[in-house]
């Protein structure tokens, strides 16, 4: 006889047994249920049991390289070379210095030697060797024992083996000694400067940086100063009053109809005495009588009390002379060395290479151009020229910034046995001493042949 069958208590199938169902068990209708799986928990077929989701399914679970199924959570992983990034999902690589699993083994290379991100070897610049770039040769030197000579000018690096020059970004030539041409900067001036070149004064050679006229700015100098700003990269706010146009380069203001004066402040009206039945009013003076600004338009109202015919002669006097300013040009200017004078306010306007309230200071060393604004670029001692910054060079040196090393003649009379060229300057900035000889008689004397070598002096 079979045993008996427990039936349900009347409207809820999950009353026995939890309905079957491995985790919960949810009442649809009196007779009905289904079975429900905790989080992280998906039903297996036969709609009772519970399996762990496995969420690495979809989408890798979001990992950027591994997904692990930890108890239905994905956890994300790297390879090698790589780290987890704060969102625990994206793979950032390893930074300077690190490598390996998690980016946790320190790099051990030196002299610039890098690690590879995975193993850790050490990937050595060209004027360095060994397992960790340990062996290096002095600079100026190169080959297997370091006794070869290599001759890189402007800290160029010489290669290990081949004692070639490896030029720092800016320069090129076989000894690193010529400086990119305009417009390209970079290792070996590969690269091509992005600067608007019209905007532009120049572009660095080294990183390509813009250097922006002065009206100018942006990362390639392809903004023009925005309105009330002027000069270099638009640092310096405009003066100008009364609707005047700045200029974004100079920050010179343009004086809109009836103004003048440096700020465009003063009003440009003119005034005439009363003039009777028969008379003649004959002066009519500016306010600002003698100002520069002749641009802008000059209204002359006339106001009669009678209908009478009228006769207008309106003329503007000439300019003050170069030494006079002010009303009448009676003030006397005190400028010196070719500064003019402002012809309303006397103030003295210095030529280049000069400044001072009387422009009797000459630019300070190292400074020239108007207002002394410019930075002398002369090297090797050569004297920089205050108006336009011209470099004189010292003996010994040529070029427009005194670095090329001038050619040095000497001769040897017949009788003498030693000649020789002293290199002068620190032997750091190497120069190229190129040395021809007009003749030359190989002589014998005692069976040894005379021969050219050079050496260091002290």
């Amino acid at each position: 006889m079979d045993p008996p069958v427990e039936l349900p208590p009347a409207g809820n199938p999950c009353a026995i047994n939890n309905g079957g169902c491995e985790h919960d068990c949810v009442q649809l209708t009196f007779s009905h249920h289904r079975c429900q799986c905790r989080p992280n928990y998906q039903l297996k077929e036969d709609g009772k049991h519970c399996v762990v989701k496995n969420p690495c399914a979809t989408h890798n679970g979001a990992c950027m390289h591994k997904c692990h199924n930890h108890n239905g959570l994905a956890r994300c992983e790297c390879h090698p070379g790589y780290r987890l990034a704060p969102d625990r999902k994206t793979c950032q690589a390893c930074p300077k210095g690190t490598f390996g699993k998690n980016c946790s083994s320190l790099c051990l290379c030196q002299n610039g030697g890098s690690c590879h991100p995975v193993t850790g070897t050490c990937l050595c610049p060209p004027e360095a060797d060994g397992d960790r770039c340990e062996d290096v040769c002095p600079r100026g030197f190169f080959g297997k024992q370091c006794r070869k000579k290599c001759h890189c000018a402007n800290r160029g690096r010489c290669h290990r083996v081949f004692g070639t020059c490896l030029c720092d970004p800016g320069r090129y030539g076989r000894f690193c000694h010529l400086a990119c041409p305009k417009w390209a900067y970079g290792i070996g001036c590969s690269e091509e400067c992005r600067c608007v070149q019209a905007n532009t004064q120049h572009c660095d050679k080294r990183d390509g940086t813009c250097v922006c006229k002065p009206g100018h700015r942006g990362e390639r100098c392809q903004s023009a100063c925005p309105s009330g700003f002027f000069g270099v990269d638009c640092q310096h706010a405009c003066r100008c009053l009364n609707g005047a146009r700045c200029d974004p380069a100079t920050g010179h203001c343009h004086c809109a109809a009836g103004w003048i004066g440096p700020h465009c402040n003063q009003r440009a009206t003119a005034t005439a005495p009363w003039a009777g039945l028969g008379h003649t009013a004959t002066k009519v003076c500016l306010l600002a009588a003698g100002h520069e600004n002749r641009a802008s338009p000059l209204s002359v109202w006339i106001r009669t009390q009678a209908h009478l015919s009228l006769f207008l002669s309106l003329s503007l006097s000439p300019a003050c002379p170069a030494d006079r300013y002010g009303e009448n040009c009676t003030q006397e200017c005190h400028c010196a060395n070719g500064a003019s004078c402002h012809p309303v306010t006397g103030r003295c306007l210095c030529a280049p290479g000069w400044v001072g309230a009387t422009c009797q200071q000459e630019c300070p060393p190292g400074r020239y151009g108007p207002n002394c604004e410019g930075l002398c670029q002369c090297k090797n001692g050569g004297h920089c020229v205050a108006t336009t910054g011209a470099c004189q060079c010292p003996a010994g040196y040529i070029g427009a910034d005194c670095n090329v090393g001038k050619a040095v003649f000497i001769s040897s009379q017949p009788q003498r046995v030693k000649s020789y060229i002293k290199q002068h300057g620190s032997l750091n900035d190497h120069q190229e001493l190129r040395v021809q000889f007009r003749s030359y008689v190989e002589a014998q004397l005692h069976g040894i042949t005379s021969q050219c070598f050079c050496f260091p002096i002290f």
